[in-house]
């Protein structure tokens, strides 16, 4: 009876030399293609963004908090420029941006909000020396800071959300002869450019 060699191999228990020679034999596989140096523009909001001083040409006037209200059940903040805007205590709290609750790397949330109180209070609320505004939670006594540009950026009440995306313009074929675009290692490797990348999503 024929056998072939790749039997005989079988037979006497050497399988890995069995698998180089085939694959040995086998046809060559080419190395992809590297990716597009652009990538095309997302829109999905980040993660708050990590405490630091505010900075001229990073809407830094825009995000000015003048004053904070503590008003039972939200925190009212005026800002700079006479904007007023209301957050509520589970979404500060949601998105308290302090070492503890946040990954300092990915942004991540670590901790599960269903285990926070019901009773859910703001303490104390105030202004930081650099701006930011920083809160005390209670019953759990919680405390953090909350980046004041990031804030302002994610008001949620009617006048914010129309500040944002009253320049929305829906994608048509239009679209294809202007998407904005970036360069892949300039992004990955710059916060600068990429905050420049994102700010094109919201003209």
């Amino acid at each position: 009876m024929f056998k072939s060699r790749s039997d005989s191999y079988f037979e006497g228990g050497d399988l890995a030399q069995w698998a180089l020679q085939i694959g040995a034999r086998g046809p060559r596989i080419e190395p992809t293609k590297p990716l597009a140096r652009s990538i095309a523009v997302g829109t999905k909001p980040a993660a708050p963004r990590k405490i630091s001083e505010p900075r001229a040409g990073d809407g830094a006037d825009r995000g000015r908090i003048a004053r904070v209200l503590n008003r039972g059940e939200s925190v009212s903040v005026r800002w700079s420029d006479g904007h007023a805007s209301q957050f509520h205590f589970q979404w500060l709290r949601d998105y308290c941006g302090c070492s503890l609750c946040r990954d300092e790397v990915s942004g991540q949330r670590l901790f599960d909000i269903t285990t926070l109180p019901d009773e859910l209070l703001v303490s104390d609320a105030t202004v930081t020396r650099s701006g930011n505004l920083s809160l005390s939670f209670a019953p759990e006594g919680h405390a953090g800071v909350i980046d004041s540009l990031w804030l302002r950026s994610n008001c949620y009440d009617d006048a914010g959300r129309l500040e944002r995306y009253s320049t929305a313009c829906l994608w048509g074929r239009e679209l294809t002869q202007a998407l904005p675009t970036a360069d892949y290692v300039e992004v990955t490797a710059s916060r600068a450019a990429l905050g420049r990348w994102l700010r094109m999503v919201r003209p």
